[in-house]
């Protein structure tokens, strides 16, 4: 008991059986094609303990590792099928030593002729001669086809080179046309940087969908107040631009004449003004005569946000028709909600705008934006931003400085639209106190 054992077991193949038909070890088998199910017999021979010894395995082309180790004397695989096999086994002892040399024995199923390069090459030139047969056959069907195709080409082609230079010249008109609304739109929104001469950090995210936009905003000073308004009419493209023109347009009369006839109103008087003024312009306050031509009248109109500020107190008066905002205080976003009332559209007057009255302080915070911003689609479920996502934007704006806000908002806005088209257009201001 005392004494190492320094030899290794004598490992020994005793016999195969295959298909329950016996092989001798000494010899190569050659087997033909089909699946075979086989048994290697062994035994390791150890004068030292020999009920520990263990065995390790592996059969050559069809495993890629030694088994693991183990006491059975027999080592069995179903369905081997063609190819070449090398058996070999490995006797341990039970202080791990092992024989040196495995016991081999190889084994070669025969490969069936549809694995064989001749039959392969017979395939290959089969299908070359169909895909030739086939071209030929295409080939000449196309050249007929191609005939009669040329034949009413020529007829068609005389047409369409008459009417190309005259689309062309109608697209050369009406690109000309709305490049032409463009400057004359842009010429009515307030200059770049005007509101950032008053409010330092503040900003202006516009992206209209198209050339022309239907959402625009108003800045204008009197006296110690500023004037902020954020539209979004009805539409978009060229239709959305003529309302934003008429709001634009209407908006600048209505405070003029308040400034010529020192009677100014607060921003909640200033929206019944507007809605009359824009019903009054688009007919839509006439009694219709018929239920067809109630039904052919103008339904366009605008949401908006009008903010009233005293630059001297930081006091905000708002009011608002179909358009919420949001306001950060204190390390706080709260959402300002609009009235449900819109401007024009030929609605029904249910109930008066109303006036909220906000108390601004430094570093205090006010966003009032179209619903082109919330609206968008994009994000990686393919969803509307809305509000909820809005405000969580906002909400990362406090791990930047002020004067970042403006390129976060619009940064944000082309990582959430991605790939999406941009389905309306966006205006976003910031008025940071």
């Amino acid at each position: 008991k005392d004494k190492k054992n320094i030899v290794p077991p004598v490992i020994n193949l005793l016999g195969i059986t295959i298909r329950d038909k016996e092989y001798s070890p000494t010899e190569e088998i050659e087997l033909p094609f089909g699946n075979y199910r086989i048994q290697f017999n062994y035994i390791g021979i150890s004068f030292k303990n020999p009920e520990k010894v263990r065995y390790q395995f592996q059969l050559v082309g069809h495993d890629e590792i030694l088994s693991n180790p183990t006491k059975e004397l027999s080592a069995t695989y179903g369905k081997i099928s063609d190819g070449a096999y090398t058996f070999k086994v490995f006797a341990c002892s039970d202080k791990n030593l092992c024989s040196e040399n495995p016991a081999i024995i190889r084994i070669k199923i025969a490969t069936p002729f549809w694995k064989k390069w001749w039959f392969y090459l017979i395939i290959i030139l089969v299908v070359i001669g169909a895909i030739y047969l086939f071209i030929r056959a295409r080939v000449k069907r196309f050249k007929a086809t191609q005939a009669y195709l040329e034949k009413q080409l020529a007829i068609k082609t005389k047409e369409v080179v008459e009417k190309a230079d005259k689309i062309e010249e109608i697209n050369k008109d009406l690109t000309s046309s709305i490049n032409y609304a463009k400057r004359i739109q842009s010429a009515l929104l307030p200059k770049d940087g005007v509101l950032e001469t008053y409010f330092p950090n503040s900003f202006i995210f516009f992206k209209p969908r198209d050339v022309v936009s239907g959402d625009f905003y108003f800045i204008r000073e009197y006296e110690d107040k500023l004037i902020v308004a954020c539209c979004d009419c009805t539409g978009h493209g060229v239709p959305g631009a003529f309302m934003s023109m008429i709001g634009s347009t209407t908006f600048r009369n209505i405070y003029k004449l308040m400034e010529s006839s020192n009677e100014w109103k607060s921003p909640e008087k200033v929206l019944e003004i507007l809605d009359e003024e824009i019903q009054k312009i688009l007919h839509q306050n006439t009694v219709s005569l018929s239920r067809e031509e109630d039904f052919f009248r103008s339904r366009d109109g605008m949401d908006l946000t009008l903010c009233e500020i005293d630059l001297t107190t930081n006091i905000v008066q708002l009011s608002a028709a179909k358009r919420h905002s949001y306001i950060q205080q204190n390390g706080e976003i709260d959402l300002i909600h609009g009235d449900k009332r819109g401007i024009g559209g030929g609605e029904e007057t249910m109930s008066e705008f109303t006036l909220k009255t906000i108390q601004m302080n430094p570093g205090d915070v006010l966003y009032l934006f179209s619903d082109g911003y919330p609206d968008q689609f994009g994000g990686p479920s393919g969803r509307k931003l809305k509000l909820s996502g809005t405000k969580t934007i906002i909400s990362g704006l406090s791990s930047h400085t002020p004067n970042e806000y403006g390129a976060v908002i619009s940064s944000n806005f082309e990582l959430w639209q991605s790939d999406f088209e941009q389905i309306d257009d966006v205006l976003f201001m910031g008025i940071v106190f």
